[in-house]
C-alpha cells in the first residue's frame, strides 16, 4: 500500500492477517500513483516499484526476506496512470510503460543501468591537521537490469578515494569506494566525489565535507614599515619584520614577496617549526621622487593563506630638464615619405638623476632618441624627430619630453607640409556583358590619373578575389606618374564557368586609400545536358528493334549553335541524333532524340562453294546447277518426272561428289559468298552524346542492352 510520501509493506501471517507495515519513505512529494511487483534487477527476488504523478518511478530492490533496499528513482515522463511492465526489447530484464501526460501519449523506458548511491553525502567532522581521518564508505548498487560500466571516480579537496568498485557492475550488484579525509588547513573544507558512468544523468555526486583544527599559526609584526627619505634609486638600510608561528605544527612559507620600491630578504622559506620565529629584511630603493607604496606579503598554509605588512617611503630628487630648441620646422615634405631627422638635445642641469618615464610627439612625425630612462646629473642625450605627413597641406605637432623634473613635460613645436599625389579612375567598376564560357571577351578600360601635387607612384596592378582567373589584363599602368598625368588599364573577360563571376582590380599606389579596388563583374554562359524528364538513361532490345532516348538541352544564358555527335554504338547498328545541329535562344530549353537502330540476323539457305581447281565462274555456275539438280531430286514435286531419269540425277550427284573434293589441290572446298547476315551484337554498350560549340563541350551518357 501507499500513502501521500511512503510505501508501506505488511507480510502475511499465512492465516488472512498481516504483521505490522514497514515504511518506506519516497520524497515527501512524491505524490504516490501506483506499485507493481517484478523482479527488476534479475537476482530471483521480487522488487516494488511505486509509480509518482511526477516524471518518475521509485524502485525498491527486495532483499529476499520481505524487506527493501532504500529507493533509486528513474525518470519516466509526466506519468499520471496506466503503468504496466513487461519484456519489450526481448533481452530478459523487465521494462516499463507508461501513459505521458505532457505529450499525450505512451512513455516507454527499457531496463537501462541505474546508480544507487547511498549515502547522497559524507560529513566527516572534525579533524586534526596534518592527521588523515578514519575512512567512511558510499554504496554502489546497480538496481537495473542491465550492467552498469563506471567509467572514472574522482574525489576533490582534501579527500582520498579507494576504489572497491570493479569498471562493470552487474545488474543487482553492489560495491563500495572508501573516502578518507586529511586537512590540511585549520577551518571547513569541501570535495566532491564524482562517478562517470553509462546511466542516464552521469557524472553522479556525493558531497563530501570536513573541518580541519589544529594548524600552523602565523603573526607577522610590525603590521607596517615606513622609511626615511631616500634619494631616488639608491638603497635605504633595512628595516625587520617578524614572522612567528604560534601554532604547534609547523608552518609552510611559500613565498615572501615585497611590490612597488621595496625588497625583501628572509630566513623563513620553506618552512617554520611550531613556536619559532624568522626575520624578513626590507629595503626601500626608490624609483622617482615623492611618496612610494608598497606591500610585504607573506603566502603560507595557515589560515587565510598570507599575511600582509604596509611599506611606506619618500624618494628625494632634484633633478631639471632643457631642450636645445623651441620648434622645429620640416618645410615641404611628399606624403608617405620620410624626412631627413632633426636632432635635438636633452641635458639634465640638475644635481639628481632626471626619470624620463616617455618622449612621444603627435602629429604625423616619429622621435627616436638615445635617452636613457634615467639621465644622470649634468648629463645630455639626442633626440631625432623626423617627418612623414599622412595628408596634404601644413602640419601641426609637438615634441614632449616626460619626467620627475619640475614643469614636466618639456614641449618642442612640430612644423611641415605635405604634398600629395591623388588617384583618380574613369569608372568605378567594371562590367562585362554575357560571354560564353572559354571566349574571350572584347577589351574594357579605365583611366588612372594623378590630379594630385606629388608624384604618383604605381607599385602594382592585379586581378584578385574568387574568380580572378576569368578576368585578365592586357594592358597596365606602372612605374611613376606626374601630377596630371594619366594611364590607362585594360582588361578581357573569359569565364571559366556559367554564371555570375566576381573579381576585383586592386592598384597599388604611394596615393592615399591604396589599394584602390574597382569591382569587376561578368556572366559565363554555357549549356548542360541532361536526359529529358520522363525519359530513360538505359534500354533493352533485341536485334532489329529500335531505341529511342530523348536528351534535354538547357541553354544557360548561352546564345550560340550547338552541334551533336554520337559515339559507343554497337556494331550492326546506327546511332542518330535529331537534329544534329540545335540554335540556342539563351532561354529556351530544346529537346533532342537520340534513336539507335539495330539490326536482326538473317540465314541463308546454302553457302555458294568455292570450285577448286582453277574453273572460275563457269565452275560456280557448274556448281549452282549441281546443287539445284539436287534438290529437284529430293524435292516431292518433281518427285515423277526424276524417278523417269532416277539415272540422270543420280549421274547428276555423282558428278558433284567426284567435282567438290577433286579439283584443285588438297581436296577441300573454300568459303564462297555468304547469304547470311549475323546483325548487332548482343552485349550491354554506353553511348556517348556529345554537345559542342567553339571552345564548349559536355557530354552525357546512355546505356543500351542488346538482348536476344
Amino acid at each position: 500500500m501507499t500513502t501521500t510520501d511512503s510505501v508501506v509493506v505488511l507480510l502475511g501471517k499465512g492465516d488472512g492477517t498481516f504483521q505490522s507495515g514497514l515504511s518506506y519513505y519516497l520524497g515527501s512529494s512524491a505524490n504516490l500513483e501506483s506499485i507493481l511487483v517484478g523482479d527488476f534487477n534479475g537476482d530471483g527476488k521480487l522488487d516494488l516499484l511505486v509509480g509518482k504523478s511526477g516524471n518518475a518511478v521509485s524502485i525498491l530492490l527486495g532483499n529476499g526476506d520481505g524487506t527493501f533496499l532504500p529507493s533509486v528513482d528513474n525518470p519516466a515522463g509526466m506519468a499520471v496512470h496506466g503503468w504496466v511492465t513487461g519484456d519489450f526489447n526481448g533481452d530478459g530484464g523487465l521494462d516499463l510503460a507508461v501513459a505521458s501526460f505532457g505529450a499525450n501519449a505512451a512513455f516507454v523506458t527499457l531496463n537501462t543501468p541505474v546508480v544507487g548511491l547511498y549515502p547522497a553525502g559524507l560529513k566527516f567532522g572534525v579533524q586534526g591537521v596534518g592527521a588523515s581521518s578514519a575512512p567512511l564508505a558510499v554504496t554502489v548498487s546497480n538496481p537495473s537490469g542491465a550492467p552498469l560500466h563506471i567509467a572514472t571516480v574522482t574525489a576533490s579537496g582534501a579527500f582520498s578515494l579507494t576504489n572497491g568498485c570493479p569498471l562493470t557492475l552487474a545488474p543487482g550488484a553492489s560495491c563500495a569506494l572508501s573516502v578518507g579525509f586529511a586537512p590540511t588547513a585549520d577551518g571547513d573544507s569541501g570535495g566532491v566525489l564524482t562517478i562517470s558512468d553509462n546511466a542516464p544523468g552521469s557524472p553522479q555526486y556525493v558531497t563530501l565535507q570536513g573541518t580541519g583544527i589544529g594548524g600552523p599559526t602565523a603573526y607577522a609584526s610590525p603590521s607596517s614599515l615606513t622609511f626615511d627619505s631616500q634619494d631616488v634609486r639608491t638603497a635605504s638600510a633595512a628595516k625587520t619584520v617578524t614572522l612567528a608561528n604560534q601554532g604547534s605544527v609547523p608552518l609552510s612559507v611559500s613565498r615572501i614577496a615585497a611590490s612597488g620600491d621595496f625588497a625583501a630578504t628572509d630566513t623563513c622559506v620553506p618552512s617554520l617549526a611550531g613556536g619559532a620565529e624568522c626575520t624578513i629584511l626590507v629595503t626601500f630603493t626608490p624609483t622617482a621622487a615623492g611618496t612610494r607604496t608598497g606591500i610585504l606579503t607573506i603566502t603560507d598554509n595557515a589560515a587565510a593563506g598570507s599575511r600582509t605588512v604596509a611599506l611606506t617611503g619618500t624618494g628625494v630628487a632634484n633633478p631639471a630638464a632643457s631642450l636645445s630648441a623651441s620648434s622645429l620646422a620640416f618645410g615641404n615634405q611628399r606624403v608617405y615619405t620620410t624626412s631627413s631627422p632633426q636632432t635635438v638635445s636633452l641635458t639634465n642641469p640638475g644635481n639628481a638623476p632626471l626619470e624620463i618615464s616617455s618622449i612621444a610627439v603627435t602629429g604625423d612625425f616619429a622621435v627616436a632618441h638615445n635617452c636613457p630612462a634615467s639621465l644622470g646629473a649634468r648629463a645630455s642625450c639626442t633626440i631625432s624627430v623626423s617627418f612623414t605627413p599622412a595628408t596634404s597641406g601644413t602640419q601641426v605637432g609637438s615634441l614632449s619630453v616626460t619626467d620627475n623634473a619640475t614643469g614636466s613635460p618639456q614641449s618642442i613645436a612640430l612644423t611641415g607640409r605635405g604634398t600629395v599625389p591623388q588617384v583618380s579612375l574613369s569608372a568605378s567598376s567594371l562590367s562585362f556583358s554575357s560571354q560564353v564560357v572559354g571566349i574571350a571577351s572584347s577589351t574594357q578600360s579605365l583611366t588612372l590619373s594623378n590630379t594630385g601635387d606629388a608624384a604618383l607612384a604605381i607599385s602594382g596592378v592585379a586581378v584578385t578575389g574568387s574568380d580572378s582567373k576569368d578576368f585578365s589584363l592586357q594592358s597596365a599602368c606602372g612605374g611613376s606618374l606626374n601630377p596630371g598625368a594619366s594611364c590607362a588599364v585594360s582588361l578581357t573577360f573569359t569565364p571559366t564557368s556559367a554564371g555570375s563571376r566576381i573579381a576585383t582590380l586592386l592598384i597599388t599606389t604611394n596615393a592615399a586609400g591604396s589599394p584602390q579596388a574597382v569591382p569587376l563583374t561578368g556572366t559565363g554562359t554555357d549549356f548542360s545536358l541532361s536526359v529529358s524528364a520522363g525519359s530513360a538513361t538505359a534500354l533493352t532490345v533485341s536485334p532489329g528493334q529500335q531505341a529511342v532516348f530523348h536528351i534535354t538541352l538547357a541553354p544557360g544564358g548561352m546564345k550560340d549553335t550547338v552541334d551533336f555527335s554520337c559515339a559507343g554504338a554497337p556494331s550492326g547498328s546506327t546511332c542518330q541524333v535529331s537534329p544534329v545541329t540545335v540554335p540556342l535562344d539563351g532561354v529556351t530549353p530544346v529537346e533532342v532524340t537520340v534513336s539507335v537502330q539495330t539490326t536482326a540476323p538473317s540465314a541463308a539457305l546454302f553457302r555458294t562453294p568455292q570450285i577448286p581447281g582453277g574453273l572460275g565462274d563457269h565452275g560456280e555456275l557448274l556448281m549452282t546447277v549441281v546443287m539445284l539438280l539436287a534438290l529437284l531430286v529430293m524435292g516431292g514435286s518433281v518427285a515423277p518426272a526424276f524417278r523417269r531419269c532416277a539415272a540422270c540425277g543420280l549421274a547428276t550427284l555423282l558428278l558433284a561428289t567426284v567435282l567438290l573434293p577433286g579439283c584443285g589441290g588438297g581436296g577441300q572446298v573454300g568459303s564462297g559468298r555468304s547469304l547470311s547476315q549475323s546483325g548487332t551484337p548482343v552485349g550491354a554498350y554506353t553511348l556517348t552524346i556529345t554537345a559542342a560549340s567553339r571552345e564548349v563541350s559536355h557530354s552525357t551518357t546512355l546505356r543500351l542492352s542488346v538482348q536476344k
